[in-house]
C-alpha cells in the first residue's frame, strides 16, 4: 500500500510510521502564531494516540487468535488462506473448509475473512456452497451474509445463498422469510423457482418444530401474497411449484387464499385458471384430509 510523503500509514501490517510534516501556521488564531502552531500539533499527537490505541487492540486481538493457530491447525492460518484462495486442487480446498468447520474459533475475524472470498468467488459451486455453511457454523453473520447474497448481481450466486439458506436458517426466522419474499420477484424464473421450494422446505421443518400449545404455523401473509402471485407466473414451472408451495403452507382458516384462488379461477387468462383451480382442489383435499384424521 503506497502512502504520499509527509503522511502517517496507518492500519496496515508491516508498514512504519511517517512523522508527519511541520504543521502550518494558523495567524486567525487568537493566541497568535504560535499557538495556533502548538494547538495543531497537540490535535495531532490525540489522533495519533487513538489510531495507535485501535492498532494495538486490533493486532492483540489477532495475536490472540494466532497463539492458538499450530494447536489448531498444526500451521500458521496465513498458509491455509492462501490454499484456500490460490490452490488449483479443489480436493484440497474442500479438506481445508471441512478442517476450518471443525477447528476453527468462532468468530475468528481472520477465518470469516476467508470464507467470505471462498463463498463468493471459488471457481467450484459446490465449495462456494461449503463455505457458506461453514460460515453460518463459525460466525454469527453467516446467515445475514446469505441474505445480503439473495440481491447479488448473478443468478447463480443468488441461487446459491437460497441453498445455503435452506440448510441453515430457522423455520419461523422472520428475516429469512421476509428476503425470500422479495426473492419470488426475481428477474430468473430458475431463482424464483429455487425460492418456492426453499418456502415448502421450511414450511414442513416448521411443522415438526411446533412450539408448546401451537396446532399449526403459519406464514407471515405478504410472503404467501407473494406465492399467491406466482401462479400467473411467466414460467410454468415456476406456475406449478407454486401451487406446490401453496397447498404446503396453506392451513383451515386462511380464508384470504381461498378468496385469492376464487379470484384466479375467474382470471380471463387460462393458464392462472387452470393454477387457481388446480390449488383450490388440492387445498379441498388437503383439509378434507386433515378434519377426518380429527374425527378419527
Amino acid at each position: 500500500v503506497g502512502h504520499e510523503p509527509g503522511n502517517t500509514v496507518v492500519g496496515v501490517e508491516g508498514a512504519q510510521a511517517v512523522p508527519p510534516e511541520t504543521p502550518t501556521k494558523n495567524p486567525a488564531s487568537p493566541s497568535g502564531e504560535g499557538a495556533g502552531e502548538h494547538g495543531d500539533q497537540h490535535h495531532e499527537h490525540e489522533e495519533a494516540s487513538e489510531q495507535d490505541v485501535h492498532i494495538s487492540e486490533e493486532e492483540r486481538e489477532i495475536a490472540l487468535f494466532a497463539k492458538e493457530d499450530l494447536v489448531r491447525f498444526g500451521c500458521e492460518f496465513a498458509e491455509i488462506d492462501e490454499k484456500l484462495r490460490f490452490s488449483q486442487r479443489w480436493d484440497e480446498r474442500q479438506q481445508l473448509l471441512y478442517e476450518l468447520r471443525d477447528s476453527a474459533i468462532k468468530t475468528d475475524p481472520r477465518v470469516l475473512r476467508t470464507l467470505r472470498h471462498v463463498a463468493r468467488n471459488d471457481d467450484n459451486v459446490n465449495l462456494r456452497l461449503q463455505a457458506a455453511e461453514v460460515l453460518i457454523h463459525v460466525g454469527l453473520q453467516g446467515i445475514p451474509e446469505q441474505i445480503w447474497l439473495l440481491s447479488h448481481e448473478h443468478w447463480h450466486t443468488r441461487l446459491d445463498a437460497l441453498t445455503t439458506l435452506e440448510r441453515g436458517a430457522e423455520a419461523d426466522d422472520e428475516g429469512v422469510l421476509a428476503a425470500f419474499g422479495t426473492t419470488l420477484l426475481d428477474s430468473s424464473a430458475t431463482v424464483r423457482e429455487r425460492a418456492i421450494k426453499v418456502l415448502i422446505t421450511l414450511a414442513i421443518k416448521r411443522k415438526k418444530e411446533l412450539r408448546a400449545g401451537e396446532k399449526v404455523h403459519r406464514f407471515p401473509e405478504f410472503v404467501v401474497y407473494r406465492l399467491l402471485e406466482r401462479l400467473q407466473d411467466t414460467d410454468s414451472k415456476v406456475r406449478q411449484t407454486a401451487i406446490d408451495g401453496i397447498v404446503e403452507v396453506a392451513v383451515e382458516g386462511d380464508s384470504y387464499i381461498i378468496q385469492a384462488l376464487a379470484e384466479k379461477m375467474q382470471s380471463d387468462s387460462a393458464p392462472i385458471r387452470k393454477s387457481g383451480t388446480e390449488a383450490m382442489q388440492r387445498l379441498a383435499l388437503k383439509f378434507n384430509e386433515v378434519e377426518s384424521k380429527e374425527l378419527r
